[in-house]
């Protein structure tokens, strides 16, 4: 048989019980409903922010517009182009102008060589591959040149080395070093 309880061991045992139901409750029902609703709410906030930065981007929609339109109006730079109506004209202007470039600053111009079009390249490019014999500062002010003058040119493969000198003349004429590079420049409309 068991023994019965006291009124106030029943009574500590009804609460303990009472107590345990309800935590059990919240871990399984409330804990669970609160988390839930904190990473709702914080969905919502993202989802307002977008909506927000997503509104003023509609609303500035007809500014891009109108800026767009007045960019097609304007004049094209042409200088920033390669002129000629074919890739081979431009290949020859952009070929034509590197050599007068590196001439005018006393480098020595010993191969170019027209590379072959990309076809995956959505413009149209001209590159055109140079090997010089020059001095550090013809290199510098070279590359200024490029880099700051008009048509624009992208420079890519730009390797530059030290030569070794065969003769005394010879390396004092032309330069100690020697700079191989891929110039590439857009062709004009």
């Amino acid at each position: 048989m068991m023994p019965s309880l006291t009124k106030t061991q029943h009574a500590t045992s009804a609460l303990c019980l009472s107590v345990l139901a309800l935590a059990l409750v919240y871990l399984i029902l409330i804990m669970p409903a609160i988390a839930l609703r904190a990473t709702l709410d914080t969905r919502i906030e993202a989802a307002q922010l977008q909506h927000d930065k997503l509104s003023r981007a509609v609303a500035q929609i007809p500014q891009w517009q109108n800026g767009l339109a007045e960019l097609r109006k304007a004049p094209a730079d042409d200088a920033a182009f390669l002129s000629g109506g074919s890739q081979a004209l431009a290949a020859a202007e952009l070929q034509k102008y590197l050599e007068s470039l590196i001439e005018a600053q006393h480098g020595n111009l010993r191969t170019t060589r027209v590379m072959a079009p990309k076809n995956d390249s959505a413009l149209p490019v001209i590159a055109l591959q140079v090997q010089v014999g020059l001095g550090t500062e013809s290199l510098q002010r070279i590359l200024h040149a490029i880099e700051s003058g008009r048509p624009i040119l992208l420079l890519d493969n730009v390797l530059i080395r030290a030569r070794e000198a065969s003769g005394k003349r010879a390396s004092t004429a032309s330069g100690n070093l020697e700079l191989q590079l891929t110039a590439t420049g857009f062709p004009g409309r």
